[in-house]
Order: C-alpha cells, then structure tokens, then sequence
C-alpha cells in the first residue's frame, strides 16, 4: 500500500494539479483499513507520512530520478503510419505497449523498440494478409534479439497476469 501511495503522490505532482499527501494518505489508509475514517493523527499519522515520503524517495532512485518518460504511443502510431498497417493492428498493438508495462523490466527498454515489437506482435497475431517487409524492423533500429527478448516479457506477462473477472 505504501509504495502504491507514494508513485500515487509522485504523478501528482508531475501534472497540473497536485494533491496534498494528507489526501493521498487518506484515501491510501481508507481503502487499507476498509473504513471511510481519516488518518488518526499523532503517531500513525507520522509513521504513515514518513513510510510515503520514503517510498517515493525510493521509487525516485529506482526511476534514477528521471521522470521524463519517452512513451512508445507516439512511436508505434508513427511506424504503423509509415507501414500502413490495419487499424485493428494498431489497436492490438497499442494495448500490448500498454500490457507492456505490466513487465517488471519495461523501463529498460528504449521507447522505439517497444512500439515496433508491438507491431510485429500484432501484425503477427492478427495474422494480417498484408506481408511487411522482410526485416523492416531493422529500418527502426530494432534487431532480432530486441524482438526476442520483448516477446519473451510479453510471454510472461501473459502468463502471470490473472484472468480478467466478469
């Protein structure tokens, strides 16, 4: 819950309008306690502001304080453009860069590589009629090992994941 909190406290303060750590904290400590309460204040309230602010302390060190993400949204819908791929390969395509994320070692992946993996995933799975060319990948700067090893985080993923519940 505290790590969860504390990435929570950190997005908001890269967009428009950040919140207070009180209200992350109690929405935080609501859904952990199951009740609608605040925080109580004093000790736990300390303890809990002082677990957050580490977490996002942490969670800065493991980003190596870079947070500026290069997304692979705008990348795949710019190759699709270029390769003239089917709309629904671009739809498949853009929920695997989304699913993506779900891989513990996504941020060790250059933004670029990810979109054109998601497109040779896509396009291989909707078994498109429409042949790309031969190793176009390449024309990404993508190689065959970077298509390897995202489809084997793709395969984990998938596997992992639990089912999805009606």
């Amino acid at each position: 819950m505290d790590i969860g909190a504390s990435c929570i406290f950190l997005s908001t303060k890269l967009s428009e309008k950040p919140r207070k750590l009180r209200d992350i904290m109690n929405v935080a400590y609501s859904i952990a306690q199951k009740t609608n309460s605040p925080v109580p204040t004093g000790s736990e309230y300390t303890a809990m502001k002082e677990r957050l602010l580490d977490g996002e302390q942490n969670v800065l060190r493991v980003l190596r304080f870079d947070l500026d993400m290069d997304l692979p949204y705008k990348y795949l819908l710019n190759y699709a453009r270029f390769l003239r791929v089917s709309k629904a390969t671009v739809q498949v395509a853009l929920t695997l860069a989304s699913d993506f994320f779900y891989a513990p070692t996504s941020l060790q992946y250059d933004a670029h590589i990810v979109a054109v993996a998601c497109i040779y995933i896509a396009h291989t799975l909707l078994e498109e009629p429409n042949p790309l060319p031969p190793n176009w990948w390449y024309d990404f700067d993508a190689s065959d090992d970077d298509l390897a090893a995202i489809e084997a985080e793709f395969a984990t993923i998938y596997t992992v994941l639990p089912p999805l519940q009606p």
